[in-house]
């Protein structure tokens, strides 16, 4: 036994000895100061590519976001917006190059490897999906529960066993969503712009420090777009949480974001105060887009509408897909009965 104690032991050492510095298995402590009293931004990012077979996705990224900003990445469709908040929660992995991504003081990636206590930071980072991803048959209060699983016993958590005070928790963050009517209701009857709202309640019943969100308004009608980033402003306000969200709309960038980001083919090609965005940046940014377009035309007005377009062709699409399911059901049906 002490010979086999011995054996793990030595394994252990060698293991570790061949790990980056930072990399070791060990808790990375968010030291909320730089010893020179500045704080540590919330996202570093340095010298960040990815590469998917033979599409960059990100080429050279490198950026900081400081600790309580809501920033904007903005960017048509296959900029590597996705593709870089992906990468800050380390649900995919920068290409093995020179490059470091840390959030909250804490190293994710270095040189394209995780930090073996990758679990216990995304503790600390909520991510909202495009797509919500809400357990459909599960009660949205459930769903909601769910943001807690990382600080829950697997026993508890494997029979949805939750205590009466993270209930509570989870009920008051719903309200502050203003989704707590809907909290015994099956996440599949809620609406897009509802399902997102209690995707963000998840969150917030987490207790994360940033938030990254994906594209969270780019399925939703403009009214519901409009809540929920409201919502999110009021968090980053409220709550002094870091919000990053990507958005492929300008108008809510605008009108919510104080910075925004602009990718095109994986590189920054704006960093700066979004009233800073002109004609000529978006051109650059967005490219044909909006390349028909005169100087001095309102630009808010102008995507706004673009977007609005875009939301009721989609509708009008699922629509028509739902109603040609519907006539082959029917005739099937038919068919099996003669």
């Amino acid at each position: 036994m002490a010979r086999l104690i011995k054996s793990v032991q030595t394994i252990k050492t060698a293991s570790s000895n061949h790990l980056p510095q930072e990399l070791e298995c060990r808790d990375f402590h968010l030291d909320l100061e730089d010893g020179k009293g500045t704080m540590n931004p919330a996202v570093d990012v340095r010298h960040v590519s990815k590469t998917f077979g033979k599409n960059q996705a990100l080429h050279d990224v490198s950026l900081q976001i400081d600790q309580g900003e809501m920033v904007a990445l903005i960017g048509a469709s296959g900029s590597g917006k996705s593709t870089l908040l992906q990468n800050l929660i380390d649900l995919v992995s920068c290409d093995k190059q020179p490059s470091s991504i840390k959030v909250l003081g804490r190293t994710v990636q270095l040189n394209g490897e995780s930090n073996c206590n990758i679990r216990k930071i995304r503790a600390d980072i909520g991510f909202i999906f495009q797509q919500f991803n809400l357990v459909g048959r599960l009660p949205l209060l459930t769903n909601v529960l769910t943001g807690m699983l990382a600080n829950v016993p697997v026993y508890r958590s494997m029979i949805r066993w939750f205590t009466y005070p993270e209930r509570k928790h989870a009920m008051e963050a719903l309200a502050r969503v203003s989704m707590a009517d809907y909290a015994t209701q099956r996440a599949s009857t809620l609406s897009g712009g509802q399902q997102q709202r209690g995707a963000i309640a998840r969150a917030l019943v987490q207790g994360a420090k940033i938030i990254l969100a994906d594209e969270p308004i780019a399925s939703l009608d403009p009214a519901s777009s409009t809540h929920v980033m409201e919502t999110l402003r009021k968090i980053n306000k409220e709550d002094g949480v870091t919000i990053i969200v990507s958005l492929h709309q300008v108008d809510y960038a605008m009108k919510y974001c104080e910075r925004s980001i602009g990718l095109k083919k994986g590189k920054v090609v704006f960093d700066g105060p979004t009233e800073e965005l002109s004609m000529p940046l978006l051109r650059e940014i967005y490219g044909t887009e909006f390349g028909d377009i005169e100087e001095g035309v309102d630009i808010m007005s102008l995507i706004a509408g673009r977007h609005e377009a875009r939301v009721k062709a989609k509708k009008e699409k699922d629509e028509r897909s739902l109603q040609r399911s519907s006539s082959a059901f029917w005739r099937e049906t038919r068919l099996g009965e003669v």
